[in-house]
């Protein structure tokens, strides 16, 4: 719980973005919802009564709710991996400022590889968990 505090000062700055991203995702979900319901009115109704209208029309709206899934989709993954850029440039500079400022008996005792892992690996995993750990 502590790090999910810690990121939310990284989050505030893009809440917007958040927000729409949240709405895609929502979007992702009800879309995703649909369309085994399309499904199900293709096979019950339009096949069985032989209305090609009514077929055209739920084909149609069949393929609406993939377009605006596919749109959905692409909005949350972009807002997402823009937030995550963002957050990352932020935290890393941090750190970067953090590391200039540290006595030298810290570089002389810890070797320079422990901290670039440090640097690149957490980052990387913590970048990951903002991109795709919230998604998923």
């Amino acid at each position: 719980m502590f790090l999910y505090k810690r990121l939310i000062k990284y989050v505030i700055p893009y809440r917007r973005q958040l927000f729409f991203a949240i709405i895609c995702m929502l979007i992702v979900a009800m879309t995703t919802l649909a369309l085994p319901w399309f499904i199900k009115v293709i096979l019950a109704n339009a096949l069985s009564t032989h209305n090609i209208l009514q077929l055209n029309l739920t084909m149609l709206a069949a393929f609406v709710t993939v377009f605006i899934w596919a749109l959905a989709q692409y909005g949350q993954n972009f807002l997402m991996g823009y937030i995550g850029q963002k957050m990352i440039y932020a935290l890393r500079n941090e750190i970067f400022e953090h590391l200039m400022f540290l006595p030298l008996k810290f570089y002389k005792d810890t070797q320079t590889g422990q901290i670039m892992s440090r640097i690149i690996n957490d980052i990387f995993l913590l970048e990951n968990f903002v991109v795709f750990g919230v998604i998923h």
